[in-house]
């Protein structure tokens, strides 16, 4: 409770005020470890590796869990996201909606992802912006690529009756659109003779009702759910991760907001297939997760209804501390078995430490940054996607040396302007 407290402010200064306040800060230092019983059908975290009390979660689908690598999983996160780790597993026994918040390169996202994995679970995501439409709910109107069963037996018997009247023989299986517009244009064809019959001419005249009906358009378009939907309401229920959705248009949260209360429900009528969902509709397994970031340029601020209806964790960004910023870069590199962990840990404490060091001075010097930009979490996301092609281990020490100045010039470096040298080129 003191950690849900503490994060589910938006701003990082209110956080860290509400912290020293109340005196949080030894209540929220413990590091969460995970583990799985023998089975794997739960997923077992502990708040410190020596407490006695645990918080068990069921696994989805067991088959896809490796313990060994769901543990190196778990490591790669920050203490922050481990925190939120719990929070969202209290979410999930709750049956309450999490709203994950934060600035860009928090986490947020991989956080998600991280989670799902760990327990098997399957996702289905939606990247918001301003032109996602109704339609990631009401589902859409497609056009079927090949005939149902009525249909095929309609089609086939208005074939048969016409076949040795317009002298067309083609095997009905091997038959494609082209085909039945060919069948058409021959009954048309027939049809201008004036030699044959009024029987003749009535069966012409139905069996080219019939073809010219099913092969047309507006009869090929059928209504498909939106997974969305069906992950709501189909088998045992699916995730979904609406991320981005401060970009999203206002009536996208106004209608998912009934769907995160405490009697979950979905009312849509904007579709020609109205959606009514209740509670009881509502399968065990889906749970919904939205991904929010307030400090985006453009964003929406959310309904505050949908927040009431919610419980909202704030992640800080990677680089809030230096040993998240470290952590986040040692767990980038990959690493041989055979090398030295110690040496390791200490070149990213120090690439951390350079980090932590760079942001704070482009802030206090925001003129001597290129186009006044100062560095942000986004520069050390670079830095642990700028992975050297080779494994890291204790014998390349060449290769090492060029990766470190490779990424301290191109992400650090380059963005700074010596002011000498720009006096040097006025005079």
């Amino acid at each position: 409770m003191f950690f849900i407290f503490a994060y589910h402010f938006s701003q990082e200064e209110n956080i860290n005020k509400i912290i020293d306040k109340l005196n949080l800060l030894k209540n929220i230092q413990f590091l969460p470890v995970i583990d799985y019983d023998e089975d794997k059908q739960n997923l077992v975290i502990k708040l410190e590796k020596e407490a006695k009390e645990s918080i068990r979660v069921k696994v989805n689908d067991p088959s896809k869990i490796n313990i060994k690598k769901c543990k190196k999983l778990f490591n790669t996160l920050t203490k922050s996201q481990k925190h939120c780790f719990i929070f969202l597993i209290c979410c999930i026994k709750s049956k309450k909606t999490p709203i994950i918040q934060g600035v860009t390169a928090s986490g947020k996202s991989y956080l998600i992802n991280v989670f799902a994995t760990l327990l098997g679970q399957k996702t289905n995501l939606y990247q918001m912006n301003s032109n996602t439409g109704m339609s990631i709910l009401t589902g859409q109107e497609i056009i079927k690529d090949d005939f149902d069963e009525d249909e095929i037996e309609k089609i086939s018997k208005a074939y048969n009756e016409v076949k040795n009247i317009i002298n067309y023989e083609k095997k009905f299986v091997d038959m494609e659109l082209k085909h039945y517009k060919k069948i058409i244009s021959k009954i048309d064809k027939k049809l201008k003779e004036d030699n044959i019959d009024e029987e003749t001419n009535e069966i012409l005249k139905k069996a080219r009702r019939t073809i010219f009906v099913i092969i047309s358009p507006p009869s090929r378009f059928i209504h498909i759910d939106s997974v969305f939907i069906d992950s709501i309401i189909k088998e045992k229920g699916e995730w979904v991760i609406l991320d981005g959705i401060e970009m999203s248009p206002s009536q996208i949260p106004e209608k998912i907001t009934p769907l995160c209360g405490e009697n979950p429900e979905l009312s849509i009528y904007e579709s020609g297939k109205g959606i009514y969902i209740t509670s009881k509709d509502i399968k065990e397994n889906f749970q919904l997760f939205i991904i929010y970031n307030p400090f985006n340029k453009g964003s929406k601020i959310l309904d505050p209804v949908l927040f009431n209806k919610c419980i909202t964790f704030t992640l800080p960004s990677i680089d809030n501390s230096q040993s998240d910023t470290a952590t986040t870069i040692y767990n980038s590199m990959n690493i041989s078995r055979n090398a030295d962990k110690n040496v390791w840990n200490i070149l990213s404490s120090k690439i951390a430490a350079t980090h932590i060091f760079s942001a704070k001075m482009s802030e206090n010097h925001i003129e001597q940054m290129a186009g006044g930009i100062k560095f942000s979490p986004r520069n050390l996301v670079f830095v642990t996607t700028d992975r050297n092609k080779n494994t890291f281990n204790d014998t390349n020490v060449n290769e090492t040396i060029n990766w470190i100045k490779s990424i301290l010039t191109f992400y650090y470096f380059n963005s700074f302007i010596d002011p000498t040298e720009m006096q040097k080129k006025r005079k």
